[in-house]
């Protein structure tokens, strides 16, 4: 197999494209020398030297180098490496994966990728994983309805048993490291709008410990009804939703400061979303290969690497059954429509939420309880909207309240996705519903009005913020 090596990055072009290149004429001093063979002129100013039999020929030479570039073999090659049967065998990443970086790393007007994109590969292939997930984990996790980023939800709820196994202790107890669940440290809980911003001045001057800062009901701002370090502890469900507040907002700044991160596969995201999570502006250093603290490092490599376990553990290791999921098939006369609709709507048992009436009409049983499921997920959705909507635009919350609008249209862009599938499925697969099909249709009505509302919601809230910075 020939090799491969990158010298000069960022030079000109050599002027001896096409003809072999002598040994180490071209080598900058004390760099390892160049292997003799054809020179191909790649992106960003970079030139590759391919090296084989002598009877190698340019053309043999560009498609080797053009086939080593498809699979994603060159992403990390720095001046005098060299790619070999062997090392690709040692070193590789995942096939597809490589390709979606290596295409970020040679977009001449995304240079700035190059960085993050290596940041990962390089914590992928050296860092072992820390504490795998097991199916266990998997179990004793509350699912996720939604996913996040290039995350499906299953492999949200998978990356949250990580999170939540990476900080090892039960939700009711706060400790030095953080609070509940997943280790939620103060400026976490300031920046998700639960403590008052004040209350991280406190902790940075080393006089007070987390616990008791917390204990104090005055740094509480009664956010979603927790006015005191119990009610938190006490409510490990509005942990998570904070976690998951917190990685929203992690992915929104991320993008906002040029890093894409939505555009890395979901394995690869997890862990810099998680990052961001944790500490965005330290996590944003990191990704552009800049120092950061030894503790950073330590974390943010963790969460990059067990982080992809947790999405890949997600793929190959959870099956629909554990997933709560189930692939629609056609039946005929195999439910009691009474009994099934009593049920379904005691379940759910919201007055929000319309009750289904086919009459005698036909319907797939698997289609109206997902139905049923998407419905609830948007009047959920809906009340957090209409919560953060209805508070008063503030120097200090415009931030927040602007994040956390903006997670939710992720959230509900991930949704109409959903509806629209589970609508294409009841309008081909047997038994067909007409009526079913016409309330997925004003489900995804309302999914997009409700988008709207939050793009409008979006619009005033920068209004005011510049209003308020002018004053």
């Amino acid at each position: 197999m020939a090799s491969f090596s990158f010298f000069n990055p960022g030079a000109a072009p050599d002027d001896s494209v096409g003809t072999t290149v002598p040994g180490n004429t071209q080598t900058p001093p004390g760099a390892p020398p160049i292997p003799a063979g054809i020179t191909i002129t790649a992106t960003l100013g970079r030139s590759v030297v391919v090296a084989g039999p002598a009877s190698l020929e340019r053309d043999t030479a560009q498609r080797i180098f053009n086939q080593q570039l498809a699979s994603g073999s060159l992403i990390g090659l720095r001046p005098g490496d060299v790619i070999s049967a062997a090392t690709q065998t040692a070193n590789g990443l995942p096939t597809a994966e490589s390709q979606l970086l290596q295409q970020i790393a040679q977009t001449p007007s995304q240079a700035e990728q190059v960085t993050p994109a290596r940041v990962i590969a390089d914590v992928l292939v050296k860092f072992p994983v820390t504490n795998g997930i097991t199916v266990s984990d998997y179990a004793k996790q509350p699912a996720e309805t939604l996913g996040l980023g290039n995350m499906t939800a299953v492999q949200l709820t998978s990356v949250l048993a990580q999170v939540r196994k990476l900080a090892a202790q039960p939700s009711n107890v706060v400790t030095t490291t953080g609070l509940g669940t997943y280790a939620l440290t103060a400026a976490q809980l300031a920046a998700a709008g639960y403590i008052k911003p004040a209350t991280v001045e406190l902790l940075l001057t080393g006089q007070n410990s987390l616990p008791n800062v917390l204990k104090s009901p005055a740094v509480w701002t009664g956010l979603d009804g927790a006015t005191s370090l119990q009610q938190m502890l006490s409510n490990e469900s509005l942990q998570q939703q904070i976690q998951v507040t917190l990685m929203n907002m992690g992915l929104s700044y991320l993008n906002q400061v040029g890093i894409a991160v939505d555009r890395f596969p979901a394995r690869s995201q997890s862990g810099a979303i998680l990052s961001a999570a944790k500490a965005p502006a330290a996590a944003e250093s990191w990704l552009r290969g800049q120092t950061v603290s030894a503790s950073d490092n330590e974390l943010f490599s963790q969460f990059v690497r067990d982080g992809a376990y947790a999405v890949d553990f997600a793929d190959n290791k959870i099956n629909n059954s554990m997933a709560n999921e189930a692939d629609p098939v056609g039946t005929i006369d195999t439910a009691d429509r009474a009994r099934l609709d009593a049920a379904t709507n005691r379940i759910v048992g919201n007055p929000k939420v319309p009750q289904l009436v086919y009459g005698a009409e036909p319907v797939n049983p698997v289609l109206a309880a997902e139905y049923t499921r998407l419905q609830l997920v948007l009047t959920t959705t809906q009340s957090s909207v209409d919560a953060v909507v209805a508070q008063a635009t503030t120097v200090q919350n415009a931030v927040l309240r602007q994040s956390r609008l903006e997670s939710f249209q992720s959230a509900l862009t991930t949704l109409k996705n959903r509806v629209a599938e589970v609508r294409q499925q009841a309008a081909s697969t047997a038994p067909i519903s007409p009526a079913l099909v016409a309330q997925l249709d004003l489900l995804l009505q309302q999914i997009e009005n409700l988008i709207i509302r939050i793009n409008n919601s979006i619009q005033l809230i920068e209004q005011a913020k510049a209003q308020l910075q002018r004053r």
